[in-house]
C-alpha cells in the first residue's frame, strides 16, 4: 500500500521540489513489486520521464526501478500471465511492468503523460510548464540576491568611503530592515508583486533623497544617514531661498499694485485723487484705497471699482451743474424780458417763491422742466417790480 506522508527518499524530495508532489503517491495495484516507498519510485519514474532525449518507454522506467536496485527480486519475473489470473482471485497485484505503466496512465488521465506507439510516454506541455515554474521559483531567491547586490553596490559607489565603512552587504540581507517586519532575504522569496513594490522602494531612495528629502525618509537599512542629513539641509537653504524670493516679489508686486491705483486715481479724479486714495471709504469695508490695493489683486480690484464708480459720480455730478447753469441761464434772460431792469430780474431770481416749496427759482432751475416751470410765475406783461 502506498505510504500516507511524505517520505524523505532522495527521488521523493527531487521530484517534490520541482513542484510535483501532487503527482507521486499515487495508489496503484503491484506497488508491494518494489522495496521503497511508493513516492519514492513513481517520483523516480516521472524524474527520468522528464529527463530522457529518446523516446521513454514503459520498460525504460522500469529500468530505472531495476538500475536502483528497488524491484523485489520474487517478483522480479512474474509474467504478465500469473499477475492477471492473481488479479481475478480479486488480490491486488500486478508484474512489475504493468505497476509502472498503471502509473503512467494515471498520469496520462491527468493530461501530465501523453502515451505513444509501442508502450512510448512522453511529458505534456503542462508537466514541463509545472516543472519551468517550479525551477524559477526555486532560482528566484539567488537571482534576485545577486539583482539586489548589483544595486546595492551601484547605489553605494556614490558614497564615501567612511559612509560605507561599516556596511556588510551579506548582514544587510539577512536583517529585517528598520520599520519593516522582514529582511531583503525574505523579501526574494515573495511573490512578483510584493517583490518588485521592495524592488522599487531601493531603487527609488537616492532619487527620493534628491527630489523629495525628509527626516524619516525609508533607508532599508542603506547608509544613506549622512547624504539624506544634506539633502534634507540644503532642502531648507532652498525652501528659505525661495521663501525669501517670494516675500520679495509680494513686496514688489504690492508697490506696484498702490503705484498703479495712485496714478490711476489722479488721472481719473485729478487733484482729489490724492486724497481720495488715503481715505477710509465704506466701500471697501472702511479700508483706505490704498490699505485694500496693497493687501493683494482682490483688493486692487475693488478699489478700482470704487474709483470707478466715483468717477462717474464727478461726471453725472458735472454733467447736471451744466444742465442746471444753462437752464438758470435761459430762465434770467427770459426773466430780463419781463422786467425793465436787468438788477429786478437778478432779485426775482434770488427771491423765494412759495410755490417752489420756498425755493428761489435760481435754486429750483436744474433742467429744462423746472426752468419752465419757474418761467410760468413771471409776469404776463414787463413790469418795473
Amino acid at each position: 500500500m502506498p505510504s500516507k506522508e511524505a517520505g524523505n527518499g532522495d527521488c521523493e524530495v527531487a521530484a517534490r521540489r520541482e513542484g510535483l508532489g501532487d503527482l507521486i503517491n499515487l495508489p496503484v495495484d503491484g506497488a508491494g513489486c518494489f522495496t521503497v516507498p511508493v513516492a519514492e519510485w513513481q517520483a523516480a519514474v516521472l524524474l527520468a520521464l522528464i529527463a530522457a532525449v529518446a523516446p521513454f518507454r514503459t520498460r525504460n522506467a522500469l529500468a530505472t526501478i531495476r538500475k536502483n536496485g528497488w524491484l523485489d527480486q520474487t517478483f522480479a519475473d512474474v509474467p504478465d500471465e500469473i499477475a492477471t489470473t492473481v488479479g481475478e482471485d480479486d488480490f491486488p497485484f500486478n508484474s512489475p511492468g504493468k505497476t509502472v505503466e498503471i502509473f503512467l496512465k494515471r498520469l496520462e488521465q491527468r493530461s501530465f503523460v501523453h502515451s505513444g506507439h509501442t508502450e512510448t510516454w512522453r511529458p505534456s506541455h503542462v508537466l514541463l510548464k509545472r516543472v519551468d515554474q517550479a525551477r524559477e521559483l526555486r532560482e528566484r531567491p539567488a537571482k534576485r540576491l545577486a539583482k539586489a547586490g548589483e544595486i546595492v553596490g551601484q547605489m553605494l559607489g556614490d558614497l564615501t568611503a567612511e559612509e560605507t565603512a561599516s556596511f556588510v552587504f551579506d548582514r544587510w540581507w539577512g536583517a529585517k530592515a528598520p520599520g519593516r517586519s522582514y529582511s531583503p532575504s525574505e523579501a526574494a522569496t515573495f511573490d512578483d508583486a510584493t517583490w518588485r513594490a521592495f524592488h522599487t522602494d531601493l531603487t527609488n531612495i537616492t532619487t527620493q533623497i534628491r527630489f523629495s528629502p525628509r527626516e524619516d525618509l525609508d533607508l532599508i537599512g542603506l547608509p544613506y544617514e549622512g547624504e539624506l542629513s544634506r539633502a534634507v539641509e540644503r532642502k531648507r537653504l532652498d525652501e528659505e531661498v525661495r521663501e525669501r524670493a517670494r516675500q520679495a516679489q509680494l513686496e514688489a508686486d504690492k508697490e506696484a499694485r498702490v503705484a498703479r491705483l495712485g496714478r490711476r486715481a489722479i488721472e481719473l479724479l485729478g487733484d482729489e485723487g490724492q486724497t481720495w486714495v488715503a481715505t477710509h471709504n465704506p466701500d471697501i469695508g472702511g479700508q483706505t484705497p490704498i490699505d485694500a490695493a496693497a493687501a493683494g489683486e482682490t483688493g486692487y480690484d475693488e478699489a478700482i471699482g470704487v474709483l470707478n464708480r466715483r468717477r462717474q459720480e464727478i461726471a453725472s455730478q458735472e454733467q447736471a451743474r451744466y444742465k442746471k447753469e444753462e437752464a438758470v441761464a435761459k430762465l434770467f434772460a427770459l426773466a430780463q424780458t419781463k422786467y425793465f431792469d436787468i438788477e429786478t430780474a437778478a432779485l426775482w431770481m434770488r427771491s423765494k417763491q412759495r410755490e417752489l416749496g420756498g425755493k428761489s427759482p435760481e435754486e429750483y432751475t436744474v433742467d429744462d422742466t423746472t426752468g419752465q416751470r419757474c418761467a410760468q410765475l413771471l409776469p404776463t406783461k414787463r413790469s418795473r417790480r
